[in-house]
């Protein structure tokens, strides 16, 4: 289980998030709304321990989230791309950092090459990409690797119509193994019944599946198959 409990963040003396308490479960997808400004990447950052909380705890399986790094998969709005490495070499980097043997780390770029449809731009480096090309480069470094908890920091902008059903074709993928994925964005150009739990922040507190919102769809996804996700 993944838990938030009254997680307050300040800048200077100022709340942007006070006392927010929510919780996901093994399977949930979460769709994570808000306003340009209202603290979403905050809450994420805060999740990694990049950012101080202020007071309150959050936890993955009863461990501080802090030290569940291994655990935790976090793809930033820029998608974490270096500008000098091709993508392969960038895929190939995630992959070794993550302890992964040579045989391992190749079977995995080239399934994340075919999964995004990359297979056009390996040799691109990332000062190369096209703001789309970047988004599906960086949901590739955050999936092609294992891990309990998938944090996704405006995933869908700048991606087309094809590239956002692939990638809530892996979203779904991850469900049905059993990870939590959470989804931060302002806006959602998909269905909301994809989505098992929405979290929505306001006025710096986060509501719980608020009977509001948008309203989306999405059927036919296509599952890519993940292996090191089961």
């Amino acid at each position: 289980m993944f838990e938030i409990k009254d997680l307050s963040v300040k800048r200077d003396s100022h709340f942007i998030l006070e006392k927010v308490s929510c919780e996901a479960i093994p399977g949930d997808l979460v769709a994570f709304s808000g306003s340009n400004g209202c603290g979403k990447t905050t809450l994420l950052n805060c999740i990694v321990g990049s950012i101080p909380e202020s007071g309150g705890t959050v936890s993955l399986f009863g461990e501080p989230s802090n030290v569940s790094g291994d655990k935790i998969s976090f793809i930033p709005d820029d998608g974490g791309i270096i500008p000098l490495l091709t993508i392969d070499e960038q895929l190939t980097l995630q992959c070794l950092l993550s302890g992964l043997s040579g045989d391992e780390t190749q079977s995995r770029v080239d399934r994340i090459v075919g999964i995004l449809e990359l297979g056009g731009h390996r040799e691109k480096r990332g000062s190369e990409l096209s703001l789309g090309l970047k988004k599906r480069l960086g949901i590739g470094l955050g999936i092609i690797r294992e891990a309990e908890l998938f944090l996704f920091d405006e995933p869908f902008s700048g991606l087309d119509y094809s590239s956002v059903r692939v990638f809530c074709g892996i979203l779904e993928a991850i469900r049905i193994r059993g990870k939590i994925s959470v989804i931060s964005s302002h806006s959602f150009p998909v269905e909301e019944s994809l989505f098992t739990r929405k979290w929505v922040v306001r006025d710096r507190q986060i509501l719980q599946n608020p009977e509001d919102g948008n309203t989306i769809q999405a059927h036919n996804l296509v599952t890519p198959e993940i292996p090191w996700l089961s």
